[in-house]
Order: C-alpha cells, then structure tokens, then sequence
C-alpha cells in the first residue's frame, strides 16, 4: 500500500507542476501514466488510431487544464 500512496503522491505533485506550466513534469506525467491512458482508450474504443487520438486528447486537456 505504501507504493501507491507514493505514486499518488508523486502524480499529485507533477500535476502541481504541470499547473505552473512546468513540461519537464508534463513530460514525466505522460511517461508515467502514458501507457495507462492508452491501454485503457484502446479497450474501450477497441480501435488503435482511435484510441491514440483519445489518449492525445486527454493529454491535451491535462495540460490546458491543470491549473483549474
């Protein structure tokens, strides 16, 4: 259990970061989460160019966004 509070922890604190517009931390949100996100687009969508796109999307909104 404590290696989940320590990764929630530590996405917690780069999604801090990334409200500051930091892409250093941006970038390791993407590399921590990135392959989560699109596993989990492509079995909903069960269409890989789609899932790609769904997974960049919300990508895309985690930065716009972050800071709300």
């Amino acid at each position: 259990m404590l290696v989940q509070v320590d990764r929630r922890e530590r996405l917690a604190l780069l999604l801090r970061k990334v409200a500051n517009g930091d892409l250093v931390a941006f970038r390791a949100l993407y590399d921590d989460v990135g392959g989560t996100v699109l596993a989990i687009t492509t079995r909903i969508l069960r269409d890989s160019q789609n899932a790609e796109d769904a997974a960049q999307e919300a990508f895309v909104r985690i930065w716009r966004s972050a800071a709300k």
